[in-house]
């Protein structure tokens, strides 16, 4: 016995792509780079994007449930690419 009728239609999953994008790119704080992924997102379009990131580029953080934010850092003009630490207070 199943909780949904079998004639129901199936769940909605994914985002009307005329409505918003799926992968969308901006420029944070600090130069920051943001992706945004979003149901039914590309696989070959997000590796394409962060393929095109400058050399040095580092992963910080993730922040989301079913949209989520990918953080990241490029290096910094002199080159130096460090992800901030606290300090011990």
């Amino acid at each position: 016995m199943t909780s949904l009728p079998p004639d129901d239609p199936p769940p909605w999953r994914t985002p009307d792509p005329s409505t918003q994008p799926r992968i969308l790119l901006r420029e944070g704080k600090n130069r920051d780079l943001q992706v945004i992924v979003r149901p039914g997102a590309d696989a070959k379009l997000l590796a394409a994007l962060l393929s095109d990131f400058p050399p040095g580029t580092s992963f910080v953080e993730c922040f989301g449930d079913v949209d989520i934010m990918l953080l990241f850092r490029p290096p910094d003009p002199e080159g130096v690419n460090a992800v901030p630490t606290r300090t011990p207070s």
